[in-house]
């Protein structure tokens, strides 16, 4: 049953399926590698869920290095546009105007929602 067969090189080169072998290979030899790579990630990120102390230096590093990006796009920004302050003070001003407006408890009451719904009850006693 263990027979050893031999081929020429003519005949396996004439084999049109001969020339895909580099190619599977190639990606089977990636796919290991890419499966290595992610169990190191894994592990890596298991370690630092034990110990409370790398999680809390990570988490720290991800937010500053966001808040470094969101500063240094803010002022930049800031630098870029004349009206700048005049928009942020009008962003400022709807956050605040929300703010005032939220109540506790679950339920809100904003004032552009009974802007919005006095001008169609006015339009029905002029129509009438």
């Amino acid at each position: 049953d263990n027979e050893l067969t031999s081929m020429d090189r003519a005949h396996v080169i004439h084999c049109p399926a001969a020339k895909f072998i580099p190619v599977i290979e190639h990606l089977k030899e990636a796919a290991k590698y890419q499966m290595q790579v992610d169990n190191y990630e894994v592990e890596k990120f298991q370690m630092m869920l034990q110990d409370e102390t790398l999680l809390i230096d990570n988490t720290w590093k991800v937010f500053s290095e966001g808040f470094e990006l969101f500063l240094s796009s803010f002022v930049k920004a800031a630098e870029e546009d004349e009206n700048f302050d005049s928009e942020i003070n009008n962003f400022l001003s709807q956050i605040i105007e929300f703010l005032e407006d939220f109540e506790l408890g679950g339920t809100t009451r904003r004032r552009s929602m009974k802007h919005i719904a006095e001008p169609a009850s006015s339009l029905n006693g002029l129509l009438a």
